[in-house]
């Protein structure tokens, strides 16, 4: 064994090998780019799911059970009912939202308001390493009663707000006089801090506040949407959004994280396919540049292989 790998050395280090040539060279650097870039590519696929991953999972929780119909059991009869069936639970905060639009300076856009119970929220949700400017405060009015509002970066841009100043929330009610017609209700907030939410739809939409706040301004008394769930392990969050989703029965939907944004994943999951395989074909034609060196490398050598066959070398 010794004498074969001493031969293939003196073979492979010869002047009068390719494998080391200007062009065999040049082979063996385009097969490592073409492996180096699919690797890289595939991290940078994987890292940007992880970080979308934990983007929702900062503002939405791993796991939503929306309430259907007027008939809502309290948070600690859900949370009991949770914990029968999933072990890995750990926190959940109630939550509501409403869609309205916002107002300052003459510049208005249409806003998303999510109602949360602040103290639920800081255990559930991950706020707090989004913030960007002021303080995640949710429950302390001011000297004129103005609710404090959260918002994100790109709402803070287009409507121009800074940290405490005041703007305004219009929301369309059902008229009880004529359910053909709405009447407008308007809710004044206070800005106590912006936040980069991680996604360009929150950033742009997302107004964070009280319950208690969302609940006067919707004029639903002590209703909510429903819970915001965390649990041990985000990446079990499907499995048991379905064993929940038995438990608790039809008057419920549960999204985990996935659902939440399950088309922006799902094109992550296409667009990764798509990379890999166009890589894939720079790798193999680095080997065919390779694989078609060797082979010169050996037709150059037919007198030499004739010679060691002579002497008795297997063919192989």
């Amino acid at each position: 064994m010794k004498f074969y790998f001493w031969l293939a050395s003196r073979m492979l280090l010869s002047k009068s090998s390719q494998l080391f040539s200007l062009s065999g060279v040049n082979a063996l650097a385009g097969l490592i780019l073409g492996v180096a870039s699919l690797v890289v590519s595939m991290a940078v696929m994987s890292g940007f799911e992880s970080t979308l991953q934990q983007s929702v999972a900062d503002v939405s929780g791993h796991l939503q059970i929306l309430i259907k119909g007027q008939n809502q059991l309290s948070k600690e009869e859900l949370v009991e009912r949770i914990q029968k069936v999933a072990p890995e639970f750990a926190t959940a905060s109630r939550f509501g939202y409403l869609e309205a639009i916002s107002a300052h300076e003459g510049k208005i856009s249409g806003v998303i308001v999510q109602g949360l119970d602040p103290d639920g929220a800081k255990q559930t949700l991950g706020l707090e390493r989004r913030k960007v400017e002021g303080q995640l405060d949710l429950t302390t009015s001011d000297s004129k009663g103005v609710s404090p509002a959260v918002i994100g970066v790109g709402l803070a841009k287009s409507l121009n707000l800074q940290v405490g100043e005041e703007f305004r929330v219009v929301l369309p009610l059902k008229n009880d006089l004529d359910p053909n017609q709405f009447r407008r209700k308007i809710g004044v907030f206070k800005v106590t801090g912006i936040l980069d939410l991680g996604k360009f739809e929150y950033n742009q939409r997302m107004i964070l506040t009280s319950l208690e706040t969302m609940q006067k301004l919707a004029e639903i008394g002590s209703r909510y949407s429903g819970l915001l769930v965390k649990f041990t392990d985000i990446e079990k969050a499907r499995e048991l959004g379905t064993k929940i989703a038995k438990e608790l029965g039809p008057g419920y939907i549960i999204r985990d994280w996935h659902d939440v944004n399950a088309n922006l994943f799902e094109a992550v999951e296409i667009e990764r396919v798509v990379i890999f395989f166009v890589i894939l074909v720079i790798v193999i034609a680095a080997a065919f540049n390779v694989a078609s060196t060797l082979y010169i490398n050996v037709v150059t050598r037919f007198s030499e292989i004739g010679l060691l066959k002579a002497f008795g070398v297997s063919r192989r």
